[in-house]
């Protein structure tokens, strides 16, 4: 297998107006703590660099209202959503096809 065949992809979260100090996913919780506030990118290409995915940003909603000026199809990134903003199997299906 060569440098051009492997794809390395890695997938982020990005909390923000979160002010606790604690840890948000321990097991007495019965949700994820700010989940409102949660944005989930995933970055990939192969390893030698030639090729790069167009980047994917999740959000909890479908229509965010930081986009409401501009179209989704302008943006340099695929937009997608889930309730949790977290990547689930078929979002990655969708991103990878």
């Amino acid at each position: 297998m060569t440098k051009q065949q492997i794809f390395p992809t890695d997938d982020m979260a990005l909390y923000w107006k979160t002010t606790t100090s604690r840890t948000c996913l321990a097991r007495e919780e019965k949700s994820v703590c700010a989940s409102k506030n949660r944005l989930t990118f995933l970055l990939g290409g192969n390893a030698l660099g030639a090729f790069k995915w167009k980047p994917m940003i999740i959000y909890h909603s479908e229509n965010s209202w930081a986009l409401e000026s501009d179209a989704k199809s302008n943006q340099p990134v695929l937009h997608k959503w889930n309730n949790r903003a977290w990547m689930i199997a078929h979002l990655l299906k969708t991103w990878l096809t």
